[in-house]
C-alpha cells in the first residue's frame, strides 16, 4: 500500500484515497472445501469394520473428495450419493440426538454398503457407516 503524498491530500482534503477506502480481496467463502465432522457418528450402529472388499478404501477415497469439494452440486460430479432419507422406519435411530430439522444423505459406497450424513454449512457430519441396509421390511409394534 503507497501512503498518499502531500499533495493528494491537500486536493482531495477530507476524503478518504481509493486505495485505502477498498478492502483488500477476500476470497470466496464459498471456495472453502467441506470439512469432515464425526461429532455426530453413532458408534452402536458402526459397521465400518464389516465393511467387505475394497469397501473401506472406496470409502476413505470418496471421503477424500468430499474434502476437496466445495458446493453440494459437485458431489454427483464426483461420484458421491446424495440420496435423502426420511426420519421413519427403521432409519429412525439415524436421527436420535440429532437436530430435527437435519435433511440426512445416504452415499452408496459399494453394494449394499452405505455412509450417512448431513451437511451444516461446509461440514459434512458423518452419522453411519453401514455393511449392509437398515431392515424397512421389519413390523413394529
Amino acid at each position: 500500500m503507497t501512503i498518499p503524498s502531500k499533495a493528494a491530500l491537500i486536493k482531495n482534503k477530507g476524503r478518504i484515497p481509493n486505495s485505502v477506502a477498498q478492502l483488500p480481496s477476500l476470497e470466496d467463502p464459498e471456495s472453502e472445501p467441506f470439512k469432515l465432522s464425526f461429532r455426530h457418528y453413532k458408534d452402536k450402529l458402526c459397521e465400518i469394520n464389516s465393511l467387505l472388499k475394497n469397501a473401506p478404501k472406496r470409502l476413505l477415497m470418496d471421503l477424500k473428495k468430499v474434502g476437496q469439494l466445495n458446493n453440494i452440486s459437485q458431489f454427483q460430479q464426483k461420484g458421491i450419493s446424495i440420496i435423502g432419507v426420511t426420519n421413519a422406519g427403521a432409519y429412525k435411530v439415524l436421527f436420535n440426538k440429532l437436530p430435527p430439522d437435519i435433511e440426512m444423505k445416504e452415499h452408496k459406497i459399494q453394494g449394499e454398503q452405505r455412509l450417512f450424513y448431513f451437511i451444516i454449512k461446509d461440514i459434512v457430519h458423518i452419522v453411519c457407516i453401514k455393511s449392509s441396509h437398515f431392515d424397512t421390511d421389519k413390523k413394529r409394534k
